[in-house]
This record gives C-alpha cells, structure tokens and sequence, in this order.
C-alpha cells in the first residue's frame, strides 16, 4: 500500500510531465489503429483537443487562473465527450473541409461509422471528469463566497483526475489493440483483403 501511495503521490506532484505521457501514449495508440476508421478518427480527435489544451497550458499558466482553470478544463472534457458523440457529423464536416488527402484519410470514419465499446466507454470517463471539475469549481465557488473552508475536491481532485487519465489510457490501449487485430474487421475493407 506504500507503493501505491508513493506511485500517486509522485503523478500529482508531477501532473504536467504526465501530460505528456497521456500525450505519448495517446499518439502510439493512434498508431497502432491506423487500419481501422472508427478507431483512428476517435483517437484522432482525442489528439486534436489534448494537444489544443497541452499548447494552451504552456502558454498560459492555467492553475494561476484560480476558477477560471477548472472551467477551462471542464469544457476541454466536454468537447472531448460531445466530440465523440458527434463523431460521425464532425467526420463528415471535415471531410468536406480538409484538403483532398486528409479527407480520404477522415472520410471512411463516416461512412462505415458504427459506434464502439471503447467510445461509449471514453464518453462516459470524460463525461464523468468534466462533472467532477465542475463540481471542483462549485465548491471553489461556494468558498470564496461563504469563507467556508470545504477543500474536499480540491484536495481529491489531482488524484481523481489521474485515475480518469489512467483508465482512458487503458481504454486506448484496448481500442488500438482491438483495431490492430481486425476486431472492427467490418470497418476496413483492406484487413478484409489480407485475410
């Protein structure tokens, strides 16, 4: 159990290098689900926000915001969440919009969309971190208005954060695994072919 401690309390005194890691780790899972549309696309989206917020965090010392970090962060875990739920509209937008190889590369994502597990499961993980954050601020809220000093999600909160960031790497890794072994066979014609 003191491992675990230590291991826990290592990752919140280094959250931003852990950034990088999910980063990491999210751009090899990426990799590895190339040949599967469905996969690619939601781990694609995934970069796209996390790096957005990365870059962001680099340029502007988010916790030095005070309130305005945990409201930063909630909507970086919404867009996460809702873009995945609108995967198939923003697929099809994109396709429209990038230039003629990127779409080719988008374009299946749509048209053999088909929702799976990993993505219902993503939802529910960002989802669930964006009600935590917010219920982080509300209680931020509630302290600077009443002088209260309720610090339950504050101090629960680079702990919780962590272990949603972990179980969203495993969800990764099974989604990359899944794709790379033709689990979404029905997504890619050419796993089909090789088969």
């Amino acid at each position: 159990m003191n491992f675990l401690n230590e291991y826990v309390s290592f990752f919140n005194a280094n959250s931003f290098y852990t950034e990088y890691i999910y980063q990491i780790f999210l751009c090899l899972c990426f990799l590895m689900s190339l040949r599967c549309p469905n996969v690619r696309f939601v781990l694609g989206y995934l970069i796209f926000v996390d790096l957005t917020f990365l870059i962001l965090r680099q340029k502007i010392d988010l916790p030095a915001l005070g309130g305005w970090f945990y409201v930063i962060v909630t909507l970086v875990d919404l867009t996460s969440a809702i873009g995945l739920m609108k995967r198939r509209v923003i697929a099809e937008k994109l396709s429209y919009i990038l230039p003629r190889w990127a779409a080719n590369f988008v374009r299946p994502s749509y048209e053999k969309y088909h929702i799976t597990r990993h993505e219902i499961t993503l939802v529910l993980l960002y989802g669930s971190s964006a009600i935590f954050v917010f219920a982080t601020l509300l209680e931020r809220v509630v302290r600077k208005l009443t002088g209260l000093d309720v610090m339950i999600f504050y101090y629960a909160y680079p702990t919780i954060y962590n272990a949603i960031s972990f179980l969203s790497c495993i969800v990764f890794l099974s989604a990359a695994v899944h794709a790379l072994l033709g689990y979404y066979i029905e997504d890619n014609e050419e796993i089909k072919k090789e088969r």
